[in-house]
């Protein structure tokens, strides 16, 4: 049987187009990226297509090694105090692509009091739980990837479900969504809902947040 890592990186691989189709309107040619929980980097090396420049952190070592071999035009970040540095480029989005919620509500409270301080002007938080039953958006997602990609990308899909709660055990954050709006709120920023997730789940959500 595929090791989890290998049906990950393949879901990764799937995924992304589908992705980029959605994200790419809420991105222009002048924008610098900084795509939290890059992993390998497939979805971020998209983005290098419709803005000017991606910096990639993960806190995944291995991914971030074989990003850097995969898409050398990628920048890595090893921690991110390091964009505060005169040799990088001002940040103006930061990308969050089903990533927040496995976040405690602490570690997203210093993350957009850091954006805050950075300056940054839009954060773009993907495929965000918003509570529905986990065989609904289970679901949701094997119908969307399968019209999107065929049979094998939805066997892949489930493959990795099937990983995920019987080896992994890896579940979103129980938080509501007023916890991630007063987060917002006190560091200065405006939180809306777009009206199509760009992930996979039709039950998930993507939220835009810009500073006042």
């Amino acid at each position: 049987m595929l090791k989890y890592k290998n049906v990950y990186e393949s879901l990764l691989k799937d995924t992304s187009p589908y992705v980029m189709l959605k994200l790419k309107k809420h991105l222009s040619p002048k924008d610098v990226i900084l795509d939290i929980g890059s992993a390998q980097g497939y979805l971020s090396s998209r983005m290098l297509n419709f803005v000017d420049l991606v910096y990639c952190y993960d806190i995944s070592q291995s991914s971030n090694k074989k990003r850097a071999v995969l898409f050398p035009s990628l920048v890595n970040i090893e921690k991110l105090d390091d964009i505060k540095r005169p040799m990088h480029k001002k940040i103006s989005i930061v990308t969050l692509i089903s990533v927040i919620q496995y976040m405690e509500l602490e570690e997203i409270e210093r993350l957009f009091s850091f954006f805050q301080e950075q300056g940054v002007n839009k954060i773009v938080l993907g495929d965000v739980d918003l509570g529905a039953p986990k065989s609904l958006s289970a679901l949701s997602a094997l119908k969307n990837i399968f019209f999107y990609k065929g049979l094998p990308s939805a066997l892949n899909l489930l493959m990795f479900y099937f990983y995920k709660v019987i080896f992994v055990k890896d579940f979103p954050n129980n938080f509501v969504l007023g916890d991630l709006e007063k987060i917002c709120r006190d560091n200065g920023f405006n939180i809306c809902k777009i009206e199509n997730n760009v992930g996979l789940c039709n039950h998930r959500a993507t939220f835009i947040c810009t500073q006042n």
